[in-house]
């Protein structure tokens, strides 16, 4: 801090003046600890105000006149508490008028720009029996799977396709394909699982297991890196699989 700013502060420094922050009067004194000219212009001024305050209280005030003194020292203050509540009114009405517009904008926003469900593609995935084979290995693709779809499969049955987590290993999905006979009611769930990501030696040789609702077969397409676990809950699967040479 130079001199000519220190001379400046010097005047919010004195009693009774706390516009000087706790900052500013720390610099302050270091710079009078260390130039004696302010310092001596400091200790000045602080004599003057204590001859000042000690001259002043030595002037009798008459009690009529220290009376209106605090009465009107007492109005001027409730003058500025009225201006600063009423300041402070009006800010916190001007926010609540911006609050109250930005509520009514998103009122309006939100329900006009959000996506309405379109019930239609619902009823194209309840009717995928439409599609081909050809249709769901394309689907299948855009997921950036391509473990070909098995071909000797009725797909006038198809009633759901996706990619779902196999059955006793979390975190690895493979395609599923899910066939539906309606007379009788007969469901078939095809896993379809590639020597790329698992080791299908086991399945080389005929598989079949049993539960309670439904029975568990592999099949493993020639020529094919592949494997296709069927969980069929009818007796066998000749409702699903296409004569030979018929294959969709």
């Amino acid at each position: 801090m130079d001199c000519r700013t220190a001379r400046l502060l010097l005047e919010f420094s004195r009693p009774h003046a706390p516009d000087l922050g706790p900052p500013e009067a720390e610099e302050l004194d270091r710079h009078l600890a260390h130039c004696i000219r302010c310092d001596a212009l400091s200790r000045g001024e602080r004599r003057c105000d204590a001859t000042l305050a000690r001259a002043m209280r030595q002037v009798e005030v008459p009690d009529q006149f220290r009376a209106q003194l605090l009465a009107r020292l007492e109005g001027e203050r409730g003058k500025w508490y009225r201006h600063r509540i009423g300041h402070a009114l009006r800010a916190c009405a001007a926010v609540a008028a911006v609050l109250l517009l930005a509520w009514a904008w998103w009122q309006w926003y939100e329900p006009n720009h959000r996506p309405a469900i379109d019930p239609d593609p619902f009823y194209g995935d309840a009717a995928v029996a439409h599609h081909s084979r050809e249709d769901v290995q394309a689907s299948f693709q855009r997921l950036g799977v391509d473990t070909p779809l098995p071909e000797n499969f009725n797909y006038t049955y198809l009633t759901w396709y996706g990619v779902t987590e196999l059955p006793g290993h979390p975190g690895l999905k493979v395609p599923v394909l899910q066939f539906t006979q309606t007379a009788p009611h007969t469901q078939a769930l095809v896993y379809i699982v590639s020597d790329r990501k698992f080791n299908l030696d086991q399945l080389k040789g005929p598989v079949f297991a049993s539960g309670s609702r439904y029975k568990l077969q592999v099949i493993l397409p020639p020529n094919q890196h592949c494997a296709y676990l069927i969980l069929n809950t009818g007796e066998d699967l000749k409702w699903l699989l296409l004569p030979e040479g018929d294959a969709a």
